[in-house]
């Protein structure tokens, strides 16, 4: 799983550390590792993992892979959004079962600001709404989080055909924000 923010971004929320939820199926003996990438070369994050076996929550749904959408590696950032329509990407290379999606400052350091989010799927300027009023705040000490639908990367189940065009905007100026998507598949 690439690319997931930290630092000033949705997991590095104001009352300590965030999740990143990624209910996927890992096989057995498989070699699980983690690196970091930072603007500032000094930058160091925490991971916790924590892994459940079998049919430890057969109510949640499991996926067999997540393809990160929406991020720009040379920046360490996402796609920076702005009060119109951005594109995240323009045709998914799979059918998803549900999306995810993290949030970082995009390189802006605007303090104490409050905003909305909304994501769409479809061509531009035909765009349809998957979901609104994504509220997320960055307090005056740089950090991020998310209030609604979750506090961090948690994917929301929605069908996203193959060849989707994915987008969104900020419904509320403020304070840059760089998105990163997740498709479940």
């Amino acid at each position: 799983i690439a690319n997931i923010p930290t630092g000033y971004g949705s997991l590095h929320l104001e009352f300590g550390g965030g999740i990143a939820w990624f209910p996927v199926e890992i096989p057995s003996g498989t070699r699980i590792s983690a690196r970091m990438q930072a603007l500032i070369t000094v930058d160091t994050t925490d991971i916790r993992l924590f892994m459940f076996g079998g049919s430890s929550w057969s109510s949640v749904p499991v996926f067999q892979s997540i393809d990160t959408m929406g991020a720009l590696t040379a920046s360490s950032h996402g796609t920076v959004l702005s009060t119109s329509p951005t594109e995240v990407i323009a045709s998914t290379a799979e059918d998803y079962k549900a999306l995810g999606f993290g949030l970082d400052g995009g390189g802006d350091t605007s303090l104490g600001t409050d905003s909305l989010l909304e994501l769409f799927v479809g061509a531009g300027a035909a765009e349809k709404s998957l979901i609104s009023g994504i509220q997320f705040f960055s307090s005056n000490n740089e950090r991020m989080g998310k209030i609604y639908p979750s506090q961090g990367i948690i994917p929301m189940e929605m069908n996203i055909p193959a060849g989707s065009r994915l987008s969104a905007q900020l419904v509320s100026a403020g304070a840059a924000l760089a998105l990163v998507l997740y498709g479940f598949r």
